[in-house]
């Protein structure tokens, strides 16, 4: 990440200003705030002759006269530890985000200098951070937030972190299950596609973790095991549902029948970046939601999904996820809803989903 370019200055021997990507704030001792009076500006280019010599610009007792000057980074965090005067509710969440900003970057066996160099700050800001000396603002906190991968009240909190797991089950365990499933039912083309999706994911890891990928096509598959439904090409397509996106797969690459390929095609979408994401969406879930089946899977699909995404997505890839969702995924659970042998499990995907969004959007 390119370093934000920071200028401080110090007005009459006491203010201190600094200036930031074209913006100006000022100190006033419990925080920083812009300088919409345009103190700083209008010292470094000049005064209008009619303005009075004691106008004080909106910073207590400070004359229009006071000279300012240019001073170097270390100079201005000194200066700050002899003016900040924080009030005891600022106190405590000071002494709440030094430490919350140590622990997580001591989780990640970052250095300081990494954190800076991360935030485009000096490490002795990091530093200042950490002493609590004073509370970074509102920007760089979100931007905290975005690296260390945590809620903003992770940050500020005085309550201790939460341990989270990436995977509730072992990957192992569901495709013995889903193997010795297949076998016992006489479900030839899962018992194929068990395999023949191990081999194409191998390597593979789900997004921002080292949770194997096959662990999400093994969990639709045990989602739909557990609702009742053991239909060969259902699980099947469930298991296969990637690997002509991800692993450079053909559908008739696929060891399955007819009625199993057919879906993995449905489920297969063409990468949807700009300008023709909406289009492509579009005719991608038309699709889909021509199909009771297809839609089925997609629905365990975006229920796993939604189950990940807290630690595999940023912030704005999670807002865009619920959007998506909204708008998508009503018509596939009506569709499911008037089929008759899928419209109990209709009812519990509706929850599932619905839930999880809920959950999501009083987090953000």
């Amino acid at each position: 990440m390119k370093k934000r370019s920071v200028t401080y200055y110090l007005i009459g021997g006491k203010i201190l200003g600094r200036e930031e990507n074209g913006e100006y704030f000022l100190n006033r001792g419990s925080g920083w705030f812009r300088d919409t009076q345009c103190a700083i500006l209008d010292r470094l280019v000049g005064y209008d002759s009619g303005e009075p010599a004691d106008s004080p610009y909106g910073i207590g007792s400070l004359s229009i006269m006071d000279e300012i000057k240019e001073i170097p980074e270390q100079e201005a965090m000194e200066h700050l530890k002899k003016t900040h005067r924080p009030t005891p509710v600022q106190r405590r969440q000071n002494m709440n985000v030094s430490k919350n900003i140590r622990a997580l970057r001591d989780k990640r066996g970052w250095t300081q200098e990494k954190l800076a160099e991360s935030m485009g700050v000096s490490f002795q800001a990091v530093s200042s951070w950490e002493r609590g000396e004073y509370l970074p603002d509102a920007e760089k906190l979100i931007r905290l937030a975005e690296l260390f991968e945590v809620s903003l009240s992770a940050l500020t909190s005085e309550r201790p972190s939460l341990e989270t797991t990436d995977a509730l089950y072992d990957w192992e365990h569901m495709k013995t299950y889903v193997k010795t499933t297949a076998k016992a039912l006489g479900l030839s083309d899962t018992a194929c596609a068990v395999d023949f999706a191990a081999k194409a994911h191998e390597g593979q890891t789900r997004k921002r973790s080292d949770v194997p990928y096959l662990y999400h096509p093994l969990n639709l598959a045990c989602h739909a095991l557990a609702l009742g439904i053991a239909d060969d090409g259902i699980l099947a397509a469930c298991l296969l549902h990637d690997v002509i996106e991800d692993c450079g797969k053909q559908a008739d690459d696929l060891p399955v029948g007819e009625r199993a390929r057919e879906l993995v095609r449905l489920l297969t979408c063409k990468k949807a970046d700009g300008a023709d994401r909406e289009r492509i969406l579009d005719a991608y879930y038309a699709g889909i939601a021509s199909d009771p089946e297809a839609a089925l899977i997609k629905c365990l699909d975006r229920c796993n999904n939604l189950t990940t995404m807290a630690w595999g997505l940023s912030r704005d890839k999670i807002y865009r996820m619920i959007r998506e969702t909204e708008r998508y995924y009503p018509p596939l659970l009506d569709l499911l809803k008037v089929t008759p042998e899928y419209n109990n499990a209709a009812w519990l995907l509706k929850y599932q989903i619905g839930s999880m969004l809920d959950i999501y959007k009083r987090l953000l």
